[in-house]
């Protein structure tokens, strides 16, 4: 059975203050504290995805596509989620295992396992 991406729950840890204006935000909004934080960090990966170059997008959303693929998650696009979502070609098309940034970041993500 597949699991629904959008059902992961985290625990962060944060200042009274910074809860207070998140509360606060929320309540203007009228949604919940863990609606506006969600909301708030998809934006956040959202926009420090975009800032990589385009060979590092390619390849960590395949990274990221695999993983979600082995650890048996639903994926939005047909098993590329994050790769039509923001790349939006065929994975097989892109190869940049020449690219010195790539590499560097492929192995850095490794350890951090």
């Amino acid at each position: 059975m597949s699991k629904s991406k959008k059902s992961i729950t985290i625990n962060i840890r944060l200042s009274h203050g910074d809860i207070k204006i998140l509360d606060f935000i929320a309540n203007k909004a009228g949604t919940s504290r863990s609606k506006t934080l969600s909301t708030s960090i998809e934006h956040d990966i959202s926009e420090m995805f975009g800032a990589l170059d385009y060979a590092e997008k390619a390849n960590l959303a395949n990274l990221v596509d695999r993983q979600l693929s082995i650890e048996g998650y639903d994926h939005e696009y047909n098993g590329a989620t994050w790769y039509w979502e923001t790349v939006g070609q065929d994975p097989n098309m892109d190869n940049p295992a020449d690219n010195e940034k790539w590499i560097m970041m492929k192995k850095n993500l490794k350890k951090s396992k």
